[in-house]
Parts: structure tokens; C-alpha cells; sequence
């Protein structure tokens, strides 16, 4: 049996642009797990038999990691705005009157 973990390797951009889920994972054979990109059918990673829960997460965590991208940079940039209203605040507070 293989215990190594087998895995090709993308950039970030490649697989977002490439690889938009949803992923699920498939039972081979010889009872590894696959991550299959579900729209073209091209196998991301091959996990052993004992890693089942471990392709389940991969495929959960590629659907949900763009909202919770999305939602911090939404979170960045209204900290952004409410910080330069601080800025802005006590530059008026401080202005000579």
C-alpha cells in the first residue's frame, strides 16, 4: 500500500482560475482518496485510505476559502475607511481654531 501523499502543484491564480468548485473527493480501487475537480473531472490529489477526512476538508475548505477571502479584504477596507475617519477627526480636533 502507499502512504505518500501525492499532490500536483499550482499557483493560487491557477487553481482560482482553473479549478472553480466545487471539488469532491472519490474512493479508488485500491481505497485512496482522489480530489476530483467536479466540471472537468481532473484529479488534484491523490490522499491515502487513511487521510478520507482530510480529502473531505480539502474539497469543504476550496468552496468556502473564497467568502472568507472576500469577507476579510470587505473587513480590510472598512477598517481602512474607519481609520482615515479617525485620521481625519483629529486632524480636526487639533486644528488651531
Amino acid at each position: 500500500m502507499d502512504n505518500n501523499l501525492t499532490c500536483q502543484t499550482h499557483t493560487p491564480a491557477d487553481i482560482s482560475n482553473r479549478y472553480e468548485g466545487p471539488w469532491t473527493q472519490r474512493k479508488t480501487d485500491n481505497g485512496s482518496h482522489e480530489i476530483v475537480h467536479e466540471k472537468t473531472g481532473t484529479v488534484l490529489a491523490t490522499l491515502p485510505a487513511f487521510a478520507a477526512p482530510i480529502a473531505e476538508w480539502m474539497c469543504f475548505a476550496r468552496d468556502a476559502l473564497p467568502a472568507l477571502l472576500a469577507d476579510n479584504a470587505a473587513l480590510h477596507r472598512r477598517n481602512a475607511a474607519l481609520l482615515d475617519s479617525a485620521k481625519q477627526l483629529l486632524r480636526a480636533r487639533s486644528a488651531p481654531r
